[in-house]
């Protein structure tokens, strides 16, 4: 686009400097030489002219399309969980919930990573986040997620780590159910934190950091 409209002011500008000339010279040759070039110049003037017209409605448009999809795309993540009926969100929360709850067992040495039953497992710190959680609630408006008492002695970072994880497991078992763009993947649910019925935080409104309450 700058391209084309640089080259139109030349064009511009020799066609100018052309007809002057024209306009100055005596001699006949000297006319008809001058008259060639601004022939020559006034049709690329023309044709970029022309070109310059045509490619701006195309970027208008383009641009439009573009904002347009984008938006319709956040109104499809904001709505996606909206549109799902009760039967398809209790399976959800269950599904949630008996992931968390496998987790549990592998972080306390009971099952293996497989499922297996062990005797003498060992503590798996690397599932240990889910022993936090005591239980869960999934709906149209999003988690509600009950806590132990020794998750509030942990400091904000540690509890926001849990409830991503909380959040990722969510969206991992949604997608199940319905087919989710990446927009949608990252738009997170809604989370409010609950411990023995008072509420020790929620999400932000970007969904990705939380407010804790002391």
């Amino acid at each position: 686009m700058i391209v084309a409209l640089l080259f139109l002011l030349i064009s511009f500008i020799c066609l100018i400097m052309l007809i002057v000339s024209i306009f100055k010279k005596k001699v006949k040759s000297s006319r008809k030489k001058y008259t060639l070039g601004f022939f020559i110049c006034f049709i690329l003037f023309l044709v970029v002219a022309v070109k310059t017209t045509k490619d701006e409605p195309t970027q208008k448009h383009s641009t439009n399309i573009s904002k347009t999809s984008k938006k319709e795309k956040k109104k499809r993540a904001e709505n996606v969980t909206e549109g799902l009926d009760n039967k398809t969100i209790a399976k959800i929360e269950k599904d949630i919930q008996d992931k968390i709850t496998s987790y549990t067992y592998i972080a306390l040495g009971k099952k293996d990573t497989e499922g297996n039953n062990l005797k003498d497992g060992k503590i798996n710190e690397e599932y240990i986040w889910s022993t936090f959680i005591t239980s869960l609630e999934y709906s149209k408006k999003g988690l509600l997620v009950n806590v132990n008492d020794e998750f509030l002695e942990l400091d904000n970072d540690m509890k926001d780590a849990i409830i991503n994880k909380v959040q990722g497991i969510t969206q991992s078992i949604k997608n199940r159910y319905i087919e989710l763009t990446d927009e949608e993947i990252k738009n997170k649910e809604f989370v409010e934190i609950r411990n023995n019925n008072e509420v020790k935080g929620h999400s932000k409104l970007d969904k990705f950091l939380y407010t804790w309450n002391k």
